[in-house]
């Protein structure tokens, strides 16, 4: 299991890939006129295996990680859990649910 710091890091690393992934398609969008890109585009697999990993180290069976990452937009959504609203409370949930 990983520390409660190690944990946080490495999800601020996820979240500062994606603010850049997300630079870089605004400006294809500008040298290329305003066409969209789909963020498909330039999506970096990594995300999927560095998730994958950070659930494995964390005994993540229930799939916490995924449903605070991409249904609760960490946090950020309306949607709301019970058990944990913010990135620190989801370790100290894992960590406590730890099996």
């Amino acid at each position: 299991m990983l520390t409660k710091q190690e944990f946080l890091g490495y999800l601020d690393f996820i979240y500062k890939q994606r603010e850049k992934e997300q630079k870089f398609i605004s400006g294809l969008e500008i040298l290329s006129d305003n066409v969209e890109y789909c963020n498909c585009f330039c999506y970096a697999q990594y995300e999927d295996k560095f998730v994958e990993l950070l659930k494995r180290l964390m005994n993540d069976s229930t799939n916490e990680l995924d449903y605070f990452l991409y249904e609760m937009d960490s946090g950020k959504s309306w949607i709301s859990n019970e058990n944990y609203s913010n990135a620190e409370e989801l370790y100290d949930y894992l960590a406590t649910n730890d099996k």
